[in-house]
């Protein structure tokens, strides 16, 4: 009788063939060889987190639609982003304006119609009085110092108060594109910024040097609601005003505000760090 001749694998040698087979699966899947390429469909920004909010925003007369975080501190886009909104008919009268709608329809007479600055509103604007006298209105400066900038006089009731006119005219002066330098305190280096100060005090800051960094050092730049200056007081070494930086309660100071032809210059110090670090602003008109 002829013999076959294959033989029986037994179940142990089985399996070892197939740890063996496995074993030579993963080899060639970590295989060094390079993986074929494949086409990139391009950049594939990052969304923004948390919570949106939109705004219309206003340069050189043209009007852009944004959605961007809530945040006030967030970084802004910069300069030309969003979706076009339309133009003025004039010259831009503010930064940016919160949208009521979807659509953004209050932004057009919000940005293209906003009144002109003028100047701080006297904390004792409605407040109760008697008599029919008049006063000055003195302003206690986040740092300390003290400014007139509003007369008050009584209506037998309640005060009304009027900024001094040369509050507005101050304002009226720093209006437009202004480009420059920093000297800050010695903790940082000089660096460079873009500042456009708008009718109505709103403002758009940007640095301008490479490496990141905030035109006021603090906070971010771009246009917000809450970063607004508003002249307080008038002084012979020039005038005073606070800034918000972040949205709210203003957060800086600007002392010693002085333009003399197309130059600008102030000191800007953060009234959280006692207003011991001043930062000196060189500008120029562009």
């Amino acid at each position: 009788m002829r013999t076959s001749t294959h033989r029986l694998v037994s179940g142990s040698a089985l399996a070892a063939l197939v740890v063996l087979a496995a074993l030579a699966a993963a080899s060639t899947a970590c295989s060094t060889e390079a993986p074929p390429e494949v086409p990139d469909s391009g950049p594939h920004p990052r969304p923004p987190e948390g919570p949106l909010v939109g705004y219309g925003r206003c340069e050189d007369g043209m009007l852009y639609h944004l959605i961007v975080p809530v945040a006030p501190g967030s970084d802004q886009p910069p300069h030309g982003a969003g979706a076009a909104l339309g133009r003025c008919p004039g010259a831009c009268r503010s930064a940016v304006v919160e949208c009521t709608d979807a659509a953004c329809s209050n932004a057009p007479a919000a940005l293209c119609e906003a009144p002109p600055a003028r100047g701080k509103r006297c904390d004792l604007e409605g407040t109760s009085c008697s008599g029919t006298g008049t006063v000055d209105c003195p302003e206690v400066t986040a740092c300390n110092g003290t400014v007139t900038g509003s007369t008050c006089t009584c209506d037998g009731s309640s005060y009304a108060c009027t900024p001094a006119p040369e509050l507005a005219a101050v304002h009226a002066s720093l209006v437009g594109k202004w480009r420059g330098t920093v000297s800050p305190p010695e903790f940082s280096e000089p660096y460079g910024v873009s500042l456009w100060i708008y009718p109505d005090g709103t403002y758009w800051s940007a640095c301008t040097t490479p490496e990141p960094c905030m035109a006021f050092y603090y906070g971010s730049d771009g246009p917000h609601p809450g970063r607004r200056i508003t002249v307080a007081g008038a002084l012979p070494a020039g005038a005073h005003a606070a800034i918000g930086q972040f949205g709210g309660t203003p957060a800086g100071e600007l002392s010693s505000l002085v333009v003399a032809g197309d130059t600008l210059t102030f000191t800007y110090k953060a009234t959280w760090h006692r207003c011991d670090q001043p930062f000196s602003f060189t500008l120029a008109r562009e």
